[in-house]
């Protein structure tokens, strides 16, 4: 297996907004200022007393229902300082000391709400930009900023245009040699960019960047080299070192906290007219090396009313390939937000009915979950008409002939998002739109209406963000409430998630191992607590709306089909009690009979991490003990060493691991 598809040497991903609101802008070029960011990765360097001073406000009228998070980590990775801003935080101001040697790092995790002014005095400060995504929105003309392009590195310009911003124009200081990338401006999709090459050389080389326009969201970004901006030459004098070691330790509890969830994908095999679309069977047969459980689908009511029989060929190959599960939305034929708002009709019963009549025919073992529309907080005009579409609904499923013993549930809201908002215009700083509240109230109006609580997870854009799918699970249990052993009160399943909504994923996002990361910690966080009943990625295979699947249009594993693979092969049935001190690296653990895994990854670019594991049932002197490690060299194993009754061992950066054993 070959993993080149890392586009650059150092990939951080997270989208950086920068925005001027105040004072006219100059006639002449002028630094870019860190005013009003969004989000994005600062590096820091004190130098004697210095301080980070932060004030944030409202960007979009929707900080009252979206919560945003920044990080603030020492030169190990460890983390000095957070912030949480919910709605009692809408705008505001904080302060800290900077007393230790840089780099800090400041992350502001994408998506945010809130604009938040950044000053560092006495300090310097390098920031990294997004790639194949706008970095800004500024009322500056021809804004600058510096860049290195080191000896010998063939290094590439990227951009893209979103708005205002035509066009990058780059010039080297030593000869004054001038590159222009014009940006087209009838790209409509996140994997569509620009990229230029700058001429190599034999030396270091400082670039100036022009960002030509009079204000507006210009996209930029180097790849082949390291991707750091400064707003002055000078500034980039300064060494950005991330290889210092962090430390990360795990202590082992004998405690079993439930169950881990069944993973898998949106369907791979499409229903009768696209049989034609469907993956070869050497293309399935890679799938089916990430071990999915469960599979996510649509019901198209108007579809099944015309063609029956259009799911008894994917339900008898998803019976065959050992699918456990399967969650399906009802929705309309076509891709537009009217066909995902469903009423209480006729035709709509009729298309239900057929969906429910093919599930009984298919004599299909395990549990059959249906939701009422696909993201109804992102497309029905208000909660009332979906709990009424629900609510007459569900009773219609649930006394439907042999659905019930057919393995038929009913689940909701299905909502885009859980305890965020979508990314939706629909009147939504006057109506609350966060999945949570919309399955809270119909929780609290119709408690035994439900028989398991869904939702989609979009827009957690930054890996050291991932630790959100853990809080919202924790937000989710709490709300339907646990049964005497802590389980959910009902099963909560994440039937549908990725790294951006649509098609507005690059293919930074995608194409390249962050993804993987993504995905490792993204199972690890939802996974940790044994709260999960279902964690489903989105979708299996690229469709014309959906340039992100597990598998691309190609029919060729992206680099997150390879790290659920690897995460396949290390998956148990129960999560055991892990506790972890490291910010930069998410850990579980796992049994099964008599055996046990720890499944981690470390998120640090470059940072090797000292791993020791400490606790009950440490396996120091067991001959089953085994390191294996995935990340851009491969699958391959590496050396463990005992000592004080831990397990002790390195993982480098950007590194997904397992350590197994048998119990003794």
């Amino acid at each position: 297996m070959e993993l080149q598809y890392n586009k650059s040497r150092l990939f951080k991903r997270s989208l950086l907004t920068l925005a001027i609101t105040t004072g006219s802008a100059a006639s002449w070029a002028t630094p870019l200022n860190w005013d009003n960011v969004r989000d994005g990765t600062f590096y820091l360097f004190p130098q004697g007393t210095a301080s980070l001073q932060l004030n944030w406000q409202d960007a979009v009228g929707l900080a009252a229902q979206n919560e945003d998070h920044l990080f603030l980590l020492n030169r190990k990775g460890g983390l000095n300082k957070s912030w949480t801003l919910g709605a009692d935080k809408i705008s505001g101001s904080d302060s800290t000391s900077l007393t230790e040697t840089g780099p800090y790092q400041l992350e502001i995790a994408a998506y945010s709400a809130r604009r938040f002014n950044v000053k560092a005095n006495n300090s310097t400060v390098i920031f990294q930009p997004p790639k194949g995504h706008y970095a800004m929105d500024t009322n500056q003309t021809d804004a600058e900023l510096f860049f290195k392009v080191k000896a010998n590195e063939q290094a590439k310009l990227g951009g893209k245009y979103y708005r205002g911003i035509t066009a990058l124009e780059a010039v080297r200081l030593s000869d004054n040699k001038k590159i222009t990338l014009t940006l087209n401006q009838s790209y409509q999709y996140g994997y569509q960019y620009d990229l230029i090459d700058l001429p190599s050389s034999s030396s270091d080389q400082v670039w100036k960047l022009t960002l030509k326009g009079q204000g507006g969201r210009p996209a930029f970004w180097l790849d082949g080299t390291d991707n750091y901006f400064a707003q002055t030459a000078t500034g980039l004098d300064t060494s950005v070192n991330l290889e210092i070691p962090g430390t990360t330790n795990l202590v082992l509890s004998s405690s079993l906290l439930g169950a881990t969830p069944k993973l898998g994908m949106y369907g791979y095999y499409y229903d009768t007219p696209n049989k034609a679309n469907n993956p070869p069977a050497a293309a399935i047969t890679e799938l089916l090396k990430t071990k999915p459980k469960v599979v996510s689908l649509y019901a198209l009511y108007d579809s099944l009313i015309r063609d029956p029989a259009r799911m008894d060929a994917p339900l008898a190959q998803y019976k065959t390939d050992g699918i456990e599960q399967t969650i399906t939305l009802v929705s309309g034929s076509g891709y537009s937000g009217s066909t995902n708002i469903i009423a209480d009709n006729s035709e709509v019963r009729a298309g239900i009915g057929k969906w429910l009549d093919a599930i009984i025919r298919a004599n299909y073992p395990g549990t059959h979950y249906l939701a009422i529309a696909d993201e109804p907080n992102f497309s029905y005009s208000n909660y009332q008409s979906y709990e009424n579409a629900v609510v007459s609904l569900s009773s219609f499923i649930n006394n439907y002939p042999g659905a019930r013993q057919a393995g038929v549930r009913v689940i909701a809201p299905a909502s885009s998002r859980f305890t965020e908002t979508p990314p939706t215009e629909l009147d939504a700083v006057t109506t609350e739109r966060r999945g949570s509240k919309w399955a809270e109230q119909l929780l609290n109006n119709y408690p035994n209406a439900l028989d398991a609580l869904a939702w989609h997870e979009w827009m957690v854009y930054d890996l050291l963000d991932t630790r959100r799918y853990r809080t919202e699970v924790q937000t989710a249990a709490s709300l339907v409430g646990k049964k005497t052993d802590g389980s959910p009160r009902i099963p909560l399943l994440i039937d549908q998630t990725n790294i951006g909504p649509g098609n507005s994923t690059s293919d930074y996002e995608q194409n390249t191992l962050f993804a993987a990361m993504w995905w490792a910690s993204a199972v690890i966080n939802a996974s940790q607590d044994g709260l999960l009943s279902a964690f489903s990625f989105f979708p299996g295979v690229d469709d014309t709306n959906h340039h992100k699947g597990i598998m691309n249009s190609d029919f060729q594993l992206r680099p997150v089909g390879y790290a659920q693979q690897f995460v396949a092969k290390h998956w148990l049935a129960k999560v055991q009690k892990l506790t972890n001190d490291a910010f930069e690296v998410d850990a579980m653990a796992m049994s099964e009979g008599t055996q046990r895994r720890v499944l981690g990854v470390n998120k640090a670019p470059y940072r090797t991490q000292n791993v020791s594991l400490g606790g009950t049932g440490v396996p120091c002197n067991n001959s089953s003990l085994k390191l294996t490690v995935f990340n851009k060299w491969g699958e391959y194993e590496r050396s463990t060493s005992c000592s004080n009754g831990k397990v002790t061992f390195t993982v480098p950066g950007e590194t997904i691991f397992a350590l197994s054993w048998t119990a003794q």
